[in-house]
């Protein structure tokens, strides 16, 4: 479990009652609470003014801290999972963020509030990997390969752009009503086109070297 030692010069010493509780909004540069709450510009409702502010100084806080090298890679990814968790539980969404609800739902004027993740240590050496299935296959092998594809024609990132941006926070263009992020080649999977998804199954297979799928 992160130790977060260069930061132990904070008010509460604790990391997270930091953030909950004392963390400023450093600038005013808000890209969810200008794009993904009502206000005068832009009427969409994901978020309550609150919680979208409080979400950019989450995401703007930790990056100020990774470029000043307060608290390191694994610090910094903790904590992006931490505010990635904490959304679901403040948006006001039927499902998924491919749309927003027209009226506000009583979950949405809960406080956002960060959690410290569970780490559970197996004593293993683990790997994770952000990459297409069927490129990454070229490169792994084991003993079981368990498979969650996607199982419909809706593509995973307009469903979940908001969490998308959040955890890049990469101030993307957004396009239409929802303010969806414009997707890219990389980001849409041919597990969702009835034209590719078969040979795209077959394909990953077929070059699996687990002794169980």
């Amino acid at each position: 479990e992160p130790q977060f030692l260069n930061l132990l010069d904070i008010e509460e010493k604790d990391v997270f009652s930091y953030l909950n509780y004392s963390v400023p909004n450093i600038n005013n540069d808000n890209f969810i609470y200008e794009n993904y709450s009502p206000h005068k510009k832009n009427n969409r409702q994901y978020l309550t003014n609150d919680n979208a502010l409080k979400i950019d100084s989450f995401r703007q806080i930790i990056n100020s801290w990774l470029d000043d090298k307060k608290i390191n890679e694994n610090e910094y990814f903790y904590l992006l999972s931490s505010i990635i968790s904490s959304v679901p539980f403040v948006s006001n969404i039927a499902g998924t963020y491919g749309a927003y609800l027209k009226n506000w739902d009583k979950r949405s004027f809960k406080v956002v509030t960060l959690e410290k993740p569970h780490i559970f240590n197996n004593q293993k050496k683990n790997l994770v990997f952000n990459q297409d299935s069927n490129l990454l296959i070229d490169n792994i092998e084991g003993d079981i390969l368990y498979l969650d594809p996607p199982y419909n024609s809706r593509q995973y990132m307009p469903n979940y752009h908001l969490l998308e941006t959040i955890a890049r926070y990469d101030y993307p263009s957004l396009k239409g009503v929802t303010g969806i992020r414009q997707s890219t080649k990389d980001t849409k999977s041919k597990y969702c086109q009835k034209s590719h998804a078969e040979d795209s199954l077959s394909e990953l297979i077929s070059k699996s070297r687990f002794k169980y799928i």
